[in-house]
């Protein structure tokens, strides 16, 4: 667990979590990160289908009072609401599919 390999998987996994930022380095002492490959960034967030529009939106009302400053949480999309999306689609296709083979004058009845 204290290998430079093991390091970088912690923090891929902290990146998926949550970010900091320059606001919060006051109380904590600096960290190395071996991650700061913002290339590579690019690329996996690109290979992962996640696009930064350079603009964040402005969340300070909704934010909590308990999340620390400079602490931003990463929201991600579960994978598995676009496996829903798909199955709903599939399943009102086939629903129409079955409603236009019910209409009189199809030679399928």
């Amino acid at each position: 667990m204290l290998t430079d390999a093991a390091n970088i998987i912690f923090q891929s996994a902290k990146r998926r979590c949550y970010t900091i930022s320059s606001a919060s380095k006051g109380p904590f002492p600096p960290v190395l990160d071996l991650t700061e490959d913002d290339d590579a960034w690019a690329a996996l967030d690109e290979a992962e289908g996640r696009f930064d529009s350079g603009k964040q939106q402005d969340d300070s009302n909704v934010r909590p009072n308990w999340l620390p400053k400079g602490l931003e949480p990463v929201l991600e999309e579960l994978p598995k609401w676009n496996l829903l999306l798909e199955i709903l689609l599939e399943v009102e296709g086939e629903i129409i599919r079955q409603e236009n083979m019910k209409r009189p004058g199809n030679s399928h009845d």
